[in-house]
């Protein structure tokens, strides 16, 4: 069950990256995932995961973020969270585009479109069929679209 305390750090974390204090949102982000692991909340944990992702990465971070989305996308798959394991391999493909490495984000994209078209509500689908387009067409190969 989540705490309202790991919640709070969440929410501190997500405000100091507004504002564009991503050293504060990762002190947030890390101390909400003490919190969740602490309390046994698995999805509480994955968020942080990918909430401490998404601050290393706009630091300009490219190592980081990779490992914590694969954690966040290995507690997704473990607890069967079909969407929130869309959205890891989604911002999987986003750092490893962000590294330079333009081959991996296409096959991440690729299982995100996939997982979404599957399982998800269908919200997701256009924004990640546009990033994997976006990726193609950087590699200069839209024919396989």
């Amino acid at each position: 069950m989540p705490s309202k305390a790991s919640f709070v750090y969440c929410i501190l974390g997500n405000a100091y990256c507004s504002k564009g204090d991503f050293n504060k949102a990762i002190e947030c982000y890390t101390l909400d995932l003490a919190i969740a692991k602490e309390v046994g909340d698995r999805a509480g944990e994955a968020a942080a995961y990918g909430n401490l992702g998404r601050a290393f990465l706009s630091q300009g971070d490219y190592a980081k973020p990779i490992e914590y989305h694969g954690k966040r996308l290995a507690i997704e798959k473990e607890v069967g969270d079909r969407v929130g394991e869309g959205r890891a391999y989604g911002n999987l493909g986003i750092a490893y585009c962000s590294k330079g490495n333009l081959t991996r984000p296409s096959s991440t994209t690729h299982w995100t479109w996939r997982l979404q078209r599957r399982w998800a509500t269908g919200r997701g689908r256009p924004r990640r069929t546009g990033t994997l387009g976006a990726r193609f067409c950087r590699r200069g190969t839209m024919r396989r679209l």
